[in-house]
């Protein structure tokens, strides 16, 4: 009886190895990325939840009148309004004192914070602000003017939060 010789293709154990060290040659590398990936979307996750939070506000001011439509006018919010849900002209949001609207966390048009209970959005980490100034013609990004003096109101709203830098978005209404 004749023994046939049978030819077995496949790889040797010192080819295998060397092939496994060069993998983990061009994995490491790799690897070593994917965290780093990983903390640059969740970064970027976090400046577009800001930039929505000051383009939301935003929107909501600048759909406001440019002076009170019912009452005679006044800097700030006027009689009775005591709440976003009650304010009817862009100066109401720049607040009672020098430093205008300011919610940390964020709220709702209802005043409801946006902290993650109720089904709301957790945003607890951010600032959100909204300051309203009058300001010249001839200087929309100048200083300042006195309350209620020009018919050109800035409005800049500012949404900050530790370790990032502030998203500010700044625009200029006219009255009539």
């Amino acid at each position: 009886m004749r023994h046939k010789k049978i030819k077995l293709n496949g790889f040797t154990y010192v080819e295998v190895i060397i092939a496994l060290m060069f993998l983990s040659m061009f994995l490491a590398p790799l690897l070593i990325m994917f965290p780093t990936g990983l903390q640059k979307n969740a970064l970027a996750s976090f400046y577009t939840q800001a930039a929505n939070l000051a383009e939301d506000i935003m929107e909501e001011v600048r759909g406001k009148e440019f002076e009170d439509p019912d009452q005679t006018p006044q800097w700030g919010p006027e009689s009775g309004e005591t709440g976003r849900d009650d304010y009817d002209d862009v100066d109401d949001y720049d607040g009672s004192d020098s430093n205008g609207w300011t919610r940390t966390p964020p709220e709702d048009i209802n005043g409801n914070p946006l902290n993650g209970s109720g089904g709301r959005p957790d945003f607890s980490k951010f600032t959100r602000k909204v300051i309203v100034e009058n300001v010249l013609d001839s200087s929309l990004n100048g200083p300042a003017e006195p309350d209620g003096s020009t018919s050109f109101k800035r409005i800049t709203v500012t949404v900050s939060a530790e370790d990032m830098s502030d998203i500010v978005l700044t625009t200029v209404m006219v009255g009539e």
